[in-house]
């Protein structure tokens, strides 16, 4: 049976922001390969207002068609899983903030605040 003991939160060493956005480029790019640039965008922007609670956009991601948009809820999924995992080690603000410091350092996109309707 393995060691789980390095899921144990008091053990753990906090993460930083800074890693975090490490690792969410790391997912991102594969998301880029396979959805391209565009649709990853997209796939950030709905993972960052499930995680925020705000709702944004990013300027030039569009409307994607009912094939595209599968793709991308089986790859906000599988981000939206890697995410959890941080959970368990960080604090919701602490994701939230790497979410939006991968956008903002990693990625020059144009994040946009949108009012509710």
């Amino acid at each position: 049976m393995r060691d789980k003991s390095y899921l144990n939160k008091e053990e753990a060493a906090p993460l930083t922001s800074r890693q975090m956005a490490k690792v969410l480029g790391g997912v991102m790019s594969s998301g880029a390969n396979t959805l391209g640039p565009r649709l990853a965008r997209a796939v950030w922007v709905e993972i960052y207002k499930a995680w925020s609670g705000r709702t944004v956009a990013v300027e030039d991601v569009g409307k994607p068609d009912e094939r595209v948009r599968q793709q991308i809820s089986d790859f906000s999924l599988h981000l939206s899983s890697i995410l959890g995992a941080f959970a368990g080690f960080c604090r919701r603000d602490d994701i939230v903030s790497a979410l939006a410091f991968y956008a903002e350092q990693e990625e020059p996109w144009r994040l946009v605040e949108k009012s509710r309707s």
